[in-house]
């Protein structure tokens, strides 16, 4: 279907299969992105050569299909280990809203 796509020159959407997705969202839902950095010496006791240590992150919340997207962030200062500042605040800003469903 991408080949045919692409050598056709034709954008193909499934509306119905979209339609069907967007109907098992459960909300409320979050977004968030984050990033990371990953030093080649450690920095930080307890840590390893290459490993991802988050420093920053942007979380949107919906409670609902109609309702208005809240936005929250964290941005670690640059004087030490930010990896327990980081689930602190992002524990804090997400507490009590929404659910975990697998």
């Amino acid at each position: 279907m991408q080949i045919d796509s692409h050598k056709g020159n034709k954008t193909l959407i499934n509306y119905e299969e979209i339609e069907k997705f967007l109907a098992t969202i459960k909300y409320p839902i979050w977004f968030m992105d984050f990033e990371t950095f990953m030093p080649a010496v450690p920095k930080f006791d307890g840590t390893r050569p290459y490993q991802q240590i988050p420093f920053q992150y942007s979380v949107h919340y919906q409670k609902s299909r109609k309702s208005r997207i809240e936005h929250y962030e964290f941005l670690a200062d640059a004087t030490g280990d930010p990896r327990l500042p980081f689930i602190e605040n992002l524990i804090e800003q997400t507490k009590g809203r929404g659910y975990f469903s697998l």
